[in-house]
């Protein structure tokens, strides 16, 4: 069996990172931390049939149970919760990583993100959304780091795949809840 290993770092020394910042990045405080989020990552919205406060209070479950070291962002007005960068050593929840990323191949016809240590972070923002509803804003930056040779790391789009998933598993623990009846 293979395991996940997460590593939360607190640097990470990102080229992708100072290039991000010249092209407009989305900085987020998590503590005395700062996570820039690249200005072209895509951000996934889902609308679930359940009040925000509801929804915000599952939010950190739903990391926790993941095993992901997440926390409420630093400005307590975003209702935004985030990891700190962490580095995937192998499979993300048993998947293959391209299942959740698109980088490029690695020169040989395979892809990068199942042949490198994938760095990514991850924030999801919960927004009112009117009549009881709430909009589920969810973003995963991540960047592949080759194993076989020293080399810049390579920034890596989501497929959505993640996304959809952590909205989906907040979705069902809402459901599971006796007192979480959707409107």
């Amino acid at each position: 069996m293979r395991r996940i290993f997460l590593i939360a770092l607190a640097a990470v020394p990102l080229c992708a990172t100072a290039a991000a910042a010249q092209q407009g990045s989305t900085p987020m405080q998590q503590g005395n931390r700062v996570i820039e989020f690249r200005a072209d990552v895509g951000m996934s919205e889902d609308t679930l049939a359940f009040a925000p406060e509801l929804v915000w209070s599952m939010v950190p479950h739903v990391f926790n149970e993941l095993g992901l070291p997440a926390t409420e962002s630093a400005d307590s007005t975003d209702h935004a919760f985030l990891t700190p960068y962490l580095e995937v050593r192998g499979q993300l929840f048993g998947r293959r990583n391209h299942d959740f990323f698109q980088c490029q191949d690695n020169g040989f016809g395979m892809e990068l993100a199942d042949n490198a240590n994938m760095i990514i972070a991850m924030l999801m923002r919960v927004v009112p959304a009117g009549d009881g509803r709430t909009i589920l804003r969810t973003q995963v930056d991540g960047h592949a780091r080759r194993r076989d040779i020293a080399t810049n790391v390579v920034d890596c789009a989501s497929t959505g795949v993640l996304e959809k998933a952590l909205a989906e598993m907040v979705t069902q623990r809402l459901r599971e809840m006796p007192t979480a009846a959707a409107p």
